[in-house]
């Protein structure tokens, strides 16, 4: 079994939500892991993590990359 790799880490869960379903819509399973310690902002408590199998790994990232690009 594949393990979870962190491919993006996000400021907020709406922001990984929209990669997650930008990821989904090339066919990657992805997953959001959110680190909200007894309600600690986001940013403190390490964040949002958007995470997709190890086998997937190369194709999410450049997906994330071309996304982030400008034209």
């Amino acid at each position: 079994m594949s393990a979870a790799v962190t491919v993006k880490s996000c400021a907020s869960e709406e922001e990984a939500e929209f990669f997650k379903s930008m990821l989904e819509t090339y066919g990657i399973h992805a997953l959001i892991n959110a680190d909200d310690y007894a309600g600690l902002p986001l940013m403190t408590s390490g964040g949002v993590q958007l995470q997709v199998l190890e086998e997937d790994v190369e194709k999410a990232s450049k997906i994330l990359k071309d996304a982030e690009e400008p034209d």
